[in-house]
């Protein structure tokens, strides 16, 4: 199964199958995905943003992802999980607050605002996807945001996460999907720690 250098190469292998865009904003999700996205946008020409997001856990079971957190306050929840632990969106406040107040430090962190993208065309990036749960809340908070049109694209993704995800976006590109998923970093030769200098670096660059 085809792995990739580094989240560089992914982001130029990506731009090959996204030429038919024009004049597109690519949202990356930080860390690593900033890094696929800003080789993603040099090769289309294209704006870069940061979208963070936060993932947050059940009541009991924190590691037990339910829920994700996105930058205008909001908390998208999965609701087959949930229902099966028999939890409503009220009994995740608090965990929902919790992750609500780290994107607004992470945005802080990074000096970047939320992303004007009214009636454009976005390309939403990340490094993968394992359960999609951060990629679907990103695209519901690109459509608040007035988004014309949301395409994902990802290195990588298993099949059932990809049918997720393209049940809610216009288009997904996603040039690996490997029934047996398993560790993010086992799709990349090079999977170095991206720190928070390196997002502000690339999206700096990108400015």
């Amino acid at each position: 199964m085809e792995r990739f250098w580094d989240r560089t190469a992914a982001g130029r292998d990506l731009a090959g199958h996204l030429a038919h865009h024009r004049d597109p904003v690519v949202a990356a999700v930080p860390p690593g995905g900033v890094v696929v996205g800003a080789a993603l946008a040099r090769s289309l020409g294209a704006r870069l943003v940061a979208l963070p997001v936060r993932r947050f856990g059940a009541p009991d079971g924190p590691n037990l992802i339910v829920g994700v957190a996105t930058p205008d306050g909001d908390a998208f929840v999965d609701g087959e999980i949930t229902g099966r632990l028999g939890l409503v969106v009220a009994d995740l406040s608090e965990q929902a607050d919790r992750a609500a107040a780290v994107v607004q430090t992470t945005m802080a962190t990074l000096g970047v605002s939320q992303p004007d993208v009214a009636g454009r065309d976005v390309v939403l990036v990340d490094e993968g996807a394992a359960s999609g749960l951060h990629i679907r809340a990103a695209i519901g908070y690109l459509r608040r945001r007035g988004a014309a049109r949301v395409t994902c694209a990802l290195p990588v993704a298993p099949p059932s996460t990809i049918d997720l995800i393209a049940s809610e976006a216009d288009e997904v590109v996603c040039l690996v999907q490997p029934l047996r998923f398993g560790a993010l970093d086992a799709w990349y030769e090079r999977f170095p720690t991206v720190g928070e200098d390196d997002v502000r670096r690339l999206l700096d660059g990108a400015g």
